[in-house]
């Protein structure tokens, strides 16, 4: 990454303070001075729990310009998680990801461990290197027009691959990193800075879309970056008519965030897809109906136990992602589930995320999730968690009722449960693991 360092204009801003690039070097200077001092070696995995405030910002670079192995945490996770995890990382001789040796500067060769959201069960280590991540930016930057003068909401946090690919391409394109203040809100933040990129899951964009103000705010910006699954029909077709320039995405912690994006200006058909490769023969779909991906955002493997990395890829080079889809005519890749989330009832097989689709798109759903639970006469069942945008319980028999005019009848959930409260989270995605077990338990 060609970073700005001796640019007067502002790397990262909050509402009390703003650091130019000349002070954020110096400021990375000492940092990893100090951890020379501290004894932190270069290789050496170092983790740590950062959100999005302007404190995590510096100390996850901090880290990276010392070439320690950064390796941040979700602070979601409980204590006992984060402990194992931490354990894993640094045994009592902690492994070297890379060779020891003389520090990098920051755009040098440097290496991060981002665990995988864990939604389908145990999230992995996974190794990008400052070449993936580069990469990953610079390709953003294309697609997206990012550039100096440009502020984006730092809206996601650092343990995810979506928040660290915002640093990435800020610092690369000189472009300002606007951290959140503690216990700000989106909202609050859209409110108060005058922003032209930020980057929302479809639940975050549902909210924002109540609030006049924040709904206009979003309608100002330059591009409003959608991820972390595809959106509901409704909800994108809303944004759209309400002027609001919307890029649908996919991407994952493997390719060091989305490796495929729509294009400035496309109509809402296009918009309802996941985009097109931001580089040419990148994506694929298997015989199977298998998304697969490679290229220079490919990681470099899962972190194993002793420090060595598993890099599963195919005879020819390709990671399977688990996900399907299928590229249309005009080459819009289209996701269409996970394959791990299949499931057989009565001898027919279901997709929940088909459920979950046609689920949000009736009236005042905000969010739903289908899992399957074991059923003596049909071996297994739907049944699904569904939040409402009132914040009222599920009417289970209308959303059941209405479910039979789209769907056959064996995908019709056995049960409509309302959202739980404090479930366990991976990422920014719910942990699909956590609902399953909550739904075996009722």
């Amino acid at each position: 990454m060609n970073i700005p360092w001796t640019s007067s204009n502002p790397a990262i801003t909050c509402d009390e303070e703003s650091i130019s690039f000349g002070n954020l070097h110096e400021a990375l200077t000492s940092g990893r001075k100090g951890f020379a001092l501290a004894g932190i070696q270069p290789g050496a995995p170092f983790p740590m729990q950062v959100g999005n405030a302007v404190g995590d910002v510096i100390l996850f670079l901090s880290v990276l310009a010392r070439g320690a192995v950064a390796a941040p945490l979700n602070t979601r996770w409980p204590f006992e998680q984060v402990s194992r995890v931490s354990k894993q990382l640094v045994p009592p001789e902690p492994p070297l990801i890379r060779g020891a040796g003389q520090a990098p500067a920051l755009e040098d060769d440097w290496r991060l461990i981002v665990h995988t959201s864990g939604s389908g069960g145990d999230a992995k280590a996974a190794v990008l290197s400052s070449a993936n991540c580069s990469a990953s930016a610079r390709t953003a930057i294309e697609r997206l027009g990012l550039g100096a003068g440009d502020r984006w909401l730092l809206s996601l946090p650092l343990y995810h691959v979506g928040g660290i690919g915002i640093v990435m391409r800020c610092l690369s394109a000189g472009a300002t990193i606007v951290a959140l203040e503690a216990e700000e809100s989106l909202e609050e933040a859209l409110a108060r800075y005058e922003l032209t990129h930020v980057s929302l899951v479809a639940t975050q964009l549902y909210r924002l879309l109540q609030d006049d103000k924040a709904a206009e705010a979003l309608a100002a910006m330059k591009a409003v970056l959608l991820g972390g699954g595809p959106a509901p029909e409704g909800l994108v077709r809303e944004a759209v008519e309400r002027g609001i320039p919307i890029y649908a995405s996919y991407g994952m912690t493997e390719t060091a965030s989305m490796i495929a994006c729509t294009m400035p200006g496309d109509l809402i058909e296009r918009l309802l897809s996941s985009g097109r490769p931001l580089v040419e023969g990148t994506v694929s779909v298997s015989g199977e109906g298998e998304i697969l991906v490679r290229g220079e955002t490919l990681f470099q493997g899962y972190l194993r136990p002793d420090g060595t990395l598993d890099r599963p890829l195919t005879a020819d080079g390709w990671f399977a992602t688990g996900d399907l889809g299928f590229f249309d005519d005009e080459g819009y890749l289209h996701v269409t589930g996970r394959r791990d989330n299949m499931f057989v009832s009565g001898g027919e097989n279901i997709q929940p995320e088909e459920i979950e689709r046609r689920l949000c798109a009736l009236e005042g759903v905000e969010e739903a999730m289908v899992v399957a639970v074991d059923d003596e006469e049909w071996g297994q069942r739907p049944v699904a968690y569904v939040r409402m945008a009132s914040g009222a319980l599920p009417e289970a028999g209308r959303l059941a009722e209405e479910l039979r005019d789209v769907l056959p009848g064996y995908m019709i959930p056995r049960a409509v449960l309302p959202w739980p409260e404090g479930i366990v989270t991976g990422g920014i995605k719910a942990s699909r693991a956590e609902l399953t077990r909550r739904a075996r338990d009722a």
